[in-house]
């Protein structure tokens, strides 16, 4: 964890805590997504960064069609009567 902390610059000289390293060691997710949010809040773009650290943090992909799905999409945006 302190790997994560020295990497976002949120420890001293001394290897001791910053400001923002105190905000993100209280926060129950990744580190780099907390600051992420944490600088989102400052630059008042907040609710769509929220956005992005959801799906993120979700590790999946936003539009996942699947083979059966895709085939399904194809055949009726092109299919010809």
């Amino acid at each position: 964890m302190v790997f994560f902390f020295a990497e976002l610059n949120c420890l001293n000289e001394e290897a001791d805590l910053t400001q923002l390293g105190h905000i993100l060691a209280k926060l129950p997710i990744d580190p780099r997504i907390g600051k992420m949010l944490v600088l989102a809040t400052i630059f008042s773009v907040a609710d769509p960064v929220a956005v992005i650290a959801a799906q993120t943090s979700n590790l999946s992909e936003v539009f996942n069609l699947g083979k059966f799905n895709m085939c399904f999409f194809y055949d009726c945006k092109f299919h010809i009567p």
